[in-house]
């Protein structure tokens, strides 16, 4: 299973990442306070990253956005929320199955959010997650192309990400890793990762040469998944553009979402 991510405030990378002369931090800078810092471990754990270079390399990716090579104290706050998800959202793979990285997608689409705006679909999910027990199983959220749906996705990942367990988001440029079964093998992948229990009812995957999304849908989930205990709270499978899944893979794993 997954090491626990480690919560640190902004306050306390504020403190620990103490900031030069010229009010920035360098590479080199950060480097050495990484290498300094008692708790360089918990820093580590809390970015998923297993060195220092590549826990740097991390955080650059993320906050430094006018890419000068330099990060400033306001940058760092501001980049806190999407340094963390970095770490969440990135996992190893796991029985046989590998999880997709959207990482750059989710902070792409992450950061065209307004904040302030689209708080009435937030409602509408959170209440619909909350009455699960008494409600229909599936959320479907409609619109236009261009009307915000993976803006919206990316910060509902975000918000509700404690309760999230797993994520998927289709792109057409991208069929690949948008054809049903890697998109079922990655939230089998992401499962491992975060529902306790499930990565040993699971066992080994099926084989790479089984695409068949009604199979694969039993053998991932339905199978693994009924000798599992029910969470105290409904968990959330979120998937984002399914117009954008390949024309002819649309319809059977369309029929297997309706059927389960």
């Amino acid at each position: 299973m997954a090491e626990p991510q480690q919560e640190m405030t902004v306050e306390e990378w504020l403190a620990l990442l103490d900031k030069d002369e010229d009010g920035h931090l360098t590479v080199d800078k950060v480097k050495t306070h990484f290498a300094n810092a008692s708790d360089s471990a918990a820093l580590l754990i809390a970015m998923g990253a297993r060195t220092i270079d590549e826990a740097v390399t991390r955080l650059y990716e993320v906050i430094d956005t006018d890419k000068d090579g330099k990060i400033s104290r306001e940058e760092l706050r501001r980049g806190f929320g999407p340094l963390k998800m970095r770490g969440q959202l990135c996992m190893e793979p796991t029985r046989g199955l590998i999880p997709h990285n959207f990482f750059r997608l989710w902070h792409e689409k992450r950061s065209a959010h307004l904040e302030g705006t689209r708080e009435w679909a937030f409602a509408e999910v959170q209440r619909w997650l909350d009455d699960a027990a008494s409600a229909q199983q599936l959320f479907w959220l409609m619109g236009g192309g261009g009307t915000g749906k993976s803006v919206l996705t990316a910060a509902l990942l975000e918000r509700l990400f404690g309760r999230v367990a797993a994520w998927h988001f289709c792109r057409h440029d991208n069929p690949q890793a948008s054809a049903p079964a890697a998109l079922l093998r990655s939230l089998a992948a992401m499962l491992c990762h975060r529902l306790p229990g499930y990565a040993e009812a699971l066992g080994d995957a099926p084989a790479e040469t089984v695409t068949d999304p009604k199979e694969l849908f039993e053998a991932l989930f339905a199978t693994p998944l009924a000798p599992l205990a029910v969470p105290a709270a409904p968990l959330l499978l979120i998937v984002d553009a399914l117009a954008e899944l390949p024309r002819e893979a649309q319809k059977p794993l369309l029929a297997v979402i309706a059927g389960q």
